[in-house]
């Protein structure tokens, strides 16, 4: 998905970079949306999908090739209010709401 968009882009068997400021990617990334179970999807925005640059500066993308499993970390979960159900082995997610915004009506 990363590496066509850009030819700064380049990714190891866990991550993917990008050579430039994470502001660069802002505009040419599209938004990720994941399913989940056969018909749940879930849309993350594409200017979402950076983690904050390191020293060195470049850009780190917060999507992780850990092959058939995802891992759903902090990009992800902050955008979804989210309850875990230990005992029957579930996870419930909705959608997060800010608290600063009016409620829709």
């Amino acid at each position: 998905m990363l590496k066509g968009l850009d030819s700064s882009i380049y990714c190891n068997d866990k991550n993917c970079f990008g050579k430039n400021n994470c502001e660069y990617y802002d505009d040419i990334t599209p938004d990720y949306t994941l399913t989940i179970g056969k018909l749940t999807n879930f849309t993350i925005s594409g200017d979402l999908l950076f983690e904050h640059p390191g020293e060195k500066g470049g850009c780190q993308f917060a999507l992780y090739n850990s092959g058939e499993q995802y891992i759903l970390g902090e990009f992800f979960l902050q955008n979804f209010y989210s309850v875990y159900d230990v005992k029957h082995s579930k996870i419930g997610l909705g959608l997060a709401i800010d608290p600063h915004e009016p409620l829709p009506v």
